[in-house]
């Protein structure tokens, strides 16, 4: 697990990828850490293999199969339902969540325990894993968890606005220890 400043840092540079990504009608469909490359302090997104065109209606060689990495998918992936914008947003979610807690989401014995899991269950909160974590960091990642893609932020960059915004509400309530002065 990392503290939530660094999560936030290190996803900055992922959830501008992934925006970009978005603009130019690409989504990804396989975020995972595996994807994510740093040079220095600069994130590069890589392995666009399992990558669409947002506009595409056609599901190519996929056709209607679930693909991407089990512990990282969206629901509809997992449904083998067209992945869009939102699909990238959970998977980011889940990154963040495993950043934060030291694990995923949802861990199985098998994948189609976790495709299934990533359909119907709800993650366990990540305040509850780490409760110094603060409750507003914790909604906004399970709000990129929503199973409901309508419900997740717009964009990666919205996610990471609210984690910024979480984790600045986190500091301010957090009480600031008391300092000692040796005379």
């Amino acid at each position: 697990a990392l503290p939530g400043a660094a999560v936030v840092s290190l996803l900055a540079g992922v959830a501008a990828a992934v925006d970009a990504a978005h603009r130019q009608g690409i989504v990804h469909r396989d975020l995972k850490p595996g994807n994510i490359l740093f040079a220095g302090e600069v994130a590069k997104v890589a392995d666009f293999g399992l990558a669409r065109m947002l506009e595409s209606e056609d599901p190519g060689l996929t056709g209607g199969h679930a693909i991407g990495s089990p512990f990282y998918m969206s629901p509809e992936q997992c449904q083998g339902r067209p992945a869009g914008t939102a699909s990238d947003v959970y998977s980011l979610g889940v990154i963040a969540y495993t950043l934060l807690t030291g694990e995923v989401p949802f861990r199985r014995g098998t994948a189609q325990e976790v495709l299934l899991a990533h359909l119907t269950e709800e993650p366990r909160s990540p305040d509850t894993i780490l409760p110094g974590l603060g409750r507003a960091l914790a909604l906004a990642v399970l709000r990129a968890l929503a199973k409901n893609p309508d419900a997740r932020p717009a964009s990666a960059g919205q996610f990471l606005a609210g984690l910024e915004q979480a984790l600045e509400q986190h500091t301010l309530e957090s009480p600031v220890p008391a300092l000692s002065v040796a005379t």
